[in-house]
Formats: structure tokens, sequence, C-alpha cells
């Protein structure tokens, strides 16, 4: 399992690449947890790899992945780049969120500090032959308003309140946001609708004019 530590800087990732000619570097799990196993770590990149993590039958509750990138109350973490990956071969138990098996999965969890990734891309590569997610993100912070049994702390970071960009289509979204019309009087308007259309297309081919 590769399993590095540390972080890297603003326009400074640390940076796992290939390196002269020949086929992608293998980087194989042997049925750990993952092949490649980043914790609490920011501003990384992997790029040109060939992952897998092919181990004995998985018991009940072993999750395995091809890359994990996991944060634990961690805060937020930025500039997450996976580029020309091919990750195969990933036999674990058959678990979804909050933590999963798959194949490339960034996994948020703990319940002090509230955490989120940031920056995530994932460009040019290719999952196959994975237990249970091809590409995924979970997170034990994610609580919505239709869940309300759900044992999340209940923060689901939805947008950045000092985004002016964010702020700006929020504006716009309200302002050009029509009232809602009950469902009947949709349906007349929609009919009236049809019924123009046909007498415009009658009027046009077949001189028939309607009354």
């Amino acid at each position: 399992m590769f399993e590095p530590s540390g972080s890297g800087a603003p326009g400074v990732p640390v940076r796992v690449d290939a390196y002269g000619q020949g086929a992608k570097p293998r980087l194989q799990g042997g049925g750990a947890r993952a092949a490649v196993l980043l914790e609490n770590v920011e501003q990384w990149e992997l790029r040109n790899l060939d992952v897998s993590n092919k181990g004995a039958a998985p018991g009940p509750q072993e999750r395995r992945a091809g890359i994990l990138f996991r944060l634990t109350d961690f805060g937020t973490g930025e500039h997450y780049v996976v580029d020309d990956v091919d990750v195969h071969d990933v036999n674990g138990s058959d678990h979804k969120g909050p933590d999963p098996s798959g194949g490339i999965l960034f996994v948020v969890g703990g319940t002090a500090t509230p955490t989120r990734f940031d920056g995530i891309t994932v460009t040019d590569s290719t999952v196959k032959q994975v237990d249970r997610t091809g590409i995924a993100t979970a997170s034990s912070w994610g609580k919505r308003p239709e869940h309300p049994l759900s044992s999340a702390p209940g923060w689901a970071p939805q947008h950045r309140p000092d985004d002016p960009q964010q702020q700006g289509r929020r504006r716009r979204r309200r302002r050009h946001r029509a009232p809602a019309r009950p469902p009947r009087a949709r349906r007349a308007q929609r009919r009236r609708r049809v019924q123009h259309a046909l007498g415009r297309l009658q009027r046009r081919h077949l001189g028939v004019e309607l009354r």
C-alpha cells in the first residue's frame, strides 16, 4: 500500500507521476484498505499510474479501494487531481457511503470539525472491475432536510457564502423566477399553445382556418 504523508502548497502540489518511457508505474494494494491512501492531506496530484487492489475474498466488512482520499476532522482540503490513471481489479465488500469500497474515492469523516473537499479533478482516467463504486464522494457530515433521521452532524455546505459569483447567480435566479401556476392553469396554457401551433400549421399548409 502506498500511504504517503504531508501536504503540498497552493501552486506547488505534491505530484506522483511516471517518468521516462514504458508502461505506467504499477501500484498494487494486495488486499489492503486502499492501494493508494492519502489521509488528511491536501494539494496532491496523481498522474499516469496503474492502480489495482486485489486480495483474498473479502469479509462482509472488508472495504477496499484503489485510490482513497480521506479527510477526518480536517476542515477544508483543497486541490486533488487524478489524471490519466487506470484503476482496476479491486475486490472489496459491498458497501457504499459513508465508508465505501470502490475505485477512486473521496471520503469525509469525523464529528468534531466540519470537513469537506474543495477542488477535485478526475480526468482521462479509467475504472473497471471494482467493488462496489467506480468514482464517488461520501461524507459523514452531509445531512439534508429530507433526511431528518440521519445520524450526520448536520453541516452540509452547498456553496461559499463569500463567493460573489455564486451570490450573483442566486440573485439572478430569484429575480427571474416566475410565480408558480396551479396545475390546472398550466394544463390550460399548454393546451392553448398546442392549439395555436396547430392552427398556424394548418393555415400555412392547408389553407384551413380554425374557428
